[in-house]
């Protein structure tokens, strides 16, 4: 394996003895998933892989796709915040860490702790969960569990990035305050814990402004650097950044299929004065020192196949009773059952493209249940004690950002079920929460949020008593996707987002406004019972350190676990907060009969919130109700706490002044658009239109370039020319081609290599980016020959 025979190297004689030409080769990498070797120092290429629910052919080559190459089907990110439990996805980190040792990776791309905002998203499989202190331990325990086993890894990502389409150029408008909290701090917390090899800078605008330049991530990024985070930053895969750019701003640029073009506009900036020599050597050093960190990581030991029982069991974890009527389930064995629209995971989907599943199908769902049941083989004219209707949604990464839809057939299916059996169980299967207004009427639902290879296996033998329910939902459930404020500023067909639901997601929003759910956040039944009891609250040295402990007993006969959750909620209302906050969580594993005490310590920083007006944290002396909670809506013990700030504390905005859209006293289902732009502190451009009727060149221009073209005018009629048969031959800006345009546009590369190389590179979208070309082609024609 390369891995064994890297040997670390002294940086700086390494990079006193290479050229101008040389190092602007090594830092644009030999292709899309890969850096340069080097000859000085025999300087190994450092192979990189996206790991989210398997390790897919992104990263292999054609001599290694050809092979059909067996995968292992993880657990998504998703599945693993919907166990709660930060040892679950320790192992799964070490277990997708064997998986990239089999391949020869280095180093793995993996979900940052960035929160979920929809269900639209078709990203939402890859993020853990809505709340940030979930999503911080969660992020961090899977991060350690892979660099455990001698892999690196970089953090995806610094910024907002929620979308698949129109990715590149896509604008997400957001308050300081909610960039701060809910993505900022969480990611600084993971890089303190993890020290990562690096950390990638979502692709698209922050307010307007490029995220590889934006200050916010300018500022971040010193924030980091100052505290010891010393990796690597990374441009986005797919983003269609500008090499120099990415220099200009101290990140490592973007790899793609074109690298000689983009390393000769290195060259070219440097020669004209546009961009420092100084830089790119920074970029290099940060590479190579990837390098010596790789050789510094213990010896990478592969283990063998992980085994069945293993994938199960991982599975069990996730997956979630949402509801069970009269005790529907655990299904007697041998029972009689009918199976509805049981058709299995498209596996390679979720492993982006890896020909099989190592060891997949571990059996269909059919064999699965048939080893606890009955299957009937009558169908309709054959009564049946249980219904199995199971309904799967899946997207991955590369889709368009879509509600997960189960199709007009299900509630047919649902109703055929009903008159065969006398009860009706519902096995929802999706990437992502999904509204629950139309099932009505079943007797249990059982949710699968993408656990893996296992989740077959491991469905049948919950649904018959092999084990109890112990997944918990880690989003809130609506009934309707209006429900959440962010649905109505989603910007879905259009170029932009308001974020203007600010601080409010989610259960938050939920919880302060009075709008109940289909199903909390936190939510999920188990077959055992389990009893509260001994709540107790005390301060730790001065008052705003606070220990608070409560006993779990398990009341039944079966081995279980509980996850017990603790909320604050800020009492004096001086400055605006949701109603009630996740602050801490752990899951607890019983036996029959069995108690334990759960104890959690609180400090001030966990009653702190981040002040815009004076761009920083700060907290003030208040009452807060301290909770023990089985969900939000389902509070078990509340104590309340004067908690003591060092110093009296103003706060920047009146709690008078604070837009009703955000104050929790509003109850306001939507958010008034003036207020929000009071509440930003800047003019908000609404401008911008849908991405593809109504584009400017300029937005064209920016969507694939991202710096213009490295400052090229908008007039250049080489540029607009290759715009225009770009248009023809591409279709829509977000074609899945972003990474390899700008230097194509750049030396007015021909239509035929453009499209030779849309065939060679991207063979499975090649198809639907032709089938819209003739569409899409009308209506930019027009506005391609023009200048803004």
């Amino acid at each position: 394996m390369a891995k064994l025979s890297r040997m670390r190297i002294d940086i700086k004689d390494v990079i006193d003895n290479l050229t101008l030409e040389q190092k602007c080769a090594f830092i644009c990498g030999e292709n899309l998933w890969s850096a340069s070797a080097l000859d000085v120092d025999d300087v190994l290429p450092i192979k990189f892989a996206y790991a989210q629910s398997g390790i897919g052919d992104h990263c292999l080559s054609n001599a290694e796709a050809s092979m059909s190459l067996s995968a292992v089907l993880f657990p998504s990110a998703y599945a693993l915040g919907c166990t709660w439990d930060p040892e679950a996805a320790f192992e799964v980190g070490k277990e997708v860490a064997n998986d990239a040792c089999k391949l020869d990776i280095d180093v793995l791309v993996v979900s940052g702790p960035n929160p979920s905002r929809s269900l639209a998203s078709a990203r939402s499989a890859f993020v853990y969960s809505e709340d940030p202190q979930l999503n911080i331990q969660l992020c961090a325990s899977f991060i350690n569990g892979i660099s455990s086993s001698g892999i690196g890894v970089v953090i995806a990502s610094l910024g907002i990035e929620d979308r698949e389409e129109a990715r590149s150029f896509f604008n997400y408008i957001v308050d300081k305050r909610n960039f701060i909290e809910n993505y900022f701090t969480p990611l600084y917390k993971v890089a303190m814990q993890t020290k990562p090899m690096g950390i990638l800078i979502a692709a698209g605008n922050l307010n307007g402004v490029n995220q590889i330049s934006n200050p916010w991530i300018q500022e971040g990024k010193d924030i980091l650097e100052k505290n010891g985070f010393d990796g690597m930053f990374l441009s986005p895969w797919f983003s269609g950044t500008s090499p120099v750019l990415s220099v200009e701003n101290g990140c490592l640029p973007e790899m793609t299929l074109l690298a000689k073009s983009s390393s000769q506009r290195l060259q070219d900036a440097c020669s004209s004065g546009m961009l420092s020599e100084t830089l790119i050597d920074s970029i290099v050093a940060q590479l190579l020192e990837c390098n010596n960190k790789l050789v510094d990581l213990r010896p990478l030991q592969m283990q063998s196949d992980i085994s069945e029982d293993a994938h199960i069991k991982r599975a069990k974890e996730s997956i979630i009773l949402l509801e069970n009527n009269n005790n529907c389930l655990p299904a007697p064995k041998g029972s009689k059952i009918n199976l509805f629209g049981c058709s299995e995971f498209d596996a390679c989907l979720q492993t982006e493209g890896r020909n099989k599943v190592q060891g997949a199908p571990l059996g269909s769902i059919e064999s699965q249940f048939a080893n606890f049941s009955e299957i009937n083989q009558e169908g309709l004219e054959g009564r049946s004690d249980y219904s199995f209707v199971f309904a799967n949604a899946l997207m991955n990464q590369g889709q368009k950002d879509i509600f997960p839809s189960y199709g007009g057939q299900l509630g047919q299916l649902l109703e055929k079920a009903a008159q065969c059996a006398d009860k009706v169980v519902l096995v929802l299967r999706s990437p992502s929460p999904v509204p629950l207004a139309w099932h009505e009427g079943v007797d249990a639902v059982v949710y699968d949020p993408c656990s893996g290879q296992g989740g077959d296996a491991a469905i049948a033998q919950l649904c018959f008593g092999e084990g109890d329910f112990t997944g918990k939902l880690s989003k809130t459930m609506p009934v309707e996707s209006e429900n959440f404020p962010s649905h109505h500023y989603l910007g879905l067909g259009q170029s932009q987002a308001r974020y203007q639901e600010s601080i409010y997601s989610a259960y938050k929003y939920s919880y302060t406004a009075g709008v109940s759910p289909r199903y909390w956040f936190g939510h999920g039944l188990s077959y055992a019972s389990f009893e509260y009891s001994g709540m107790s609250v005390s301060p730790v040295g001065d008052s705003a350190n606070i220990e608070a402990s409560i006993r779990v007993t398990n009341n039944s006969q079966i081995h279980s676990a509980q996850v017990v959750q603790l909320y604050i909620c800020d009492m004096g209302k001086r400055v605006f907060k949701p109603d009630i906050e996740l602050r801490r969580f752990a899951k607890i594993f019983l036996g029959p009969n069995e108690s334990k005490i759960a104890t959690f310590r609180l400090s001030k920083d966990d009653f702190m919130h981040f002040e815009a007006k004076k761009d920083a944290y700060a907290h003030y002396s208040s009452t807060y109700a301290i909770s023990f909670a089985v969900s939000p809506d389902r509070i078990i013990h509340t104590e309340t706490r004067v908690v003591l700030a060092d110093s009296p504390f103003v706060p920047g905005v009146p709690a008078s002044r604070v837009p009703t859209y955000a104050h929790p006293s509003s109850r306001a289902p939507i958010f008034p658009n003036i207020e929000f732009r009071e509440f930003f502190t800047s003019p908000i451009d609404s401008s911008r239109q849908g991405y593809i009727e109504g584009m400017s060149l300029g937005s064209l221009e920016a969507s694939l370039g991202g710096n213009g073209f490295d400052r090229l005018p908008y007039g250049n009629p080489k540029t607009e020319k290759t715009l225009e048969m770009l248009a023809k031959h591409f279709g829509e800006p977000y074609s899945g081609l972003e990474g390899y345009l700008p230097g194509a546009l750049y030396y007015g590369m021909g239509s035929s290599d453009l499209v030779a190389l849309a065939k060679s590179a991207l063979p499975w979208r090649w198809r639907s980016i032709a089938k819209r070309a003739d569409k899409l082609a009308g209506l930019y024609k027009d506005r391609l020959l023009q200048t803004d």
